[in-house]
């Protein structure tokens, strides 16, 4: 898709020409985002910093690559649930020159693909980085009340979102509630990972959840 490169701020231009984070670094953990439009390289502290992240891209406009590196810089050094609230207007506005006039026209960007990048990454750092018990719980040896506390703890000890039970729904189906602002394609990836994480820790690979914000 072709940029019309003239309606963009000078901050955006002048990050084009001076992006930070751009590099390939091979030692580091890898995700590829699945549309294939980029990779992400990173390193992250025992406690969940983002300590090292670098992108390098595939197949980006030059916008795309100006967002993805403010996008780090804003992010690096925190913690990766703190990447849930990530809002590309507040990066439109960091890159305007003038308080009233944006920087970028957002309809021009497809935030949707954006936030699934940042959803991705999301998954795989925390994927990576979840201390897992050693020894799983057995649903079908817990009763209704032990459920809903061990779902409780998992919650609680293991997953480092905000999230909380609200309900078991029925045999199998477990309502939570997440809580803050977070876009539909972050949400999905933090369901997938909630979801894979009470499957294995309370022994039942079919468990599905239903995620309320």
């Amino acid at each position: 898709m072709e940029e019309k490169l003239n309606t963009f701020s000078k901050r955006i231009h002048q990050r084009i020409d001076n992006l930070k984070f751009l590099q390939k670094v091979e030692k580091l953990s890898k995700t590829s985002t699945r549309d294939g439009s980029l990779e992400f390289f990173w390193r992250t502290a025992s406690n969940g910093i983002m300590k090292e992240i670098y992108f390098s891209p595939l197949k980006m406009t030059e916008l795309q690559k100006c967002l993805v590196d403010v996008l780090i810089e804003f992010f690096k050094g925190k913690a990766i649930t703190d990447w849930t609230y990530i809002s590309l207007r507040e990066i439109e506005n960091f890159l305007r020159d003038v308080n009233d006039v944006p920087a970028f026209l957002l309809e021009t960007v497809p935030e949707e693909l954006f936030y699934s990048w940042v959803g991705q990454l999301i998954y795989e750092v925390m994927e990576s980085t979840t201390q897992w018990s050693e020894k799983p719980r057995i649903w079908n040896d817990l009763s209704q009340i032990e459920k809903i506390k061990e779902t409780k703890v998992v919650l609680r000890e293991i997953i480092g979102f905000k999230v909380e039970l609200i309900e078991l729904l029925e045999e199998g189906v477990i309502s939570i509630n997440w809580d803050g602002p977070v876009s539909a394609p972050i949400q999905n990836s933090i369901a997938l990972f909630v979801r894979e994480v009470l499957r294995k820790e309370l022994g039942n690979p079919e468990l599905e959840i239903l995620l309320e914000t």
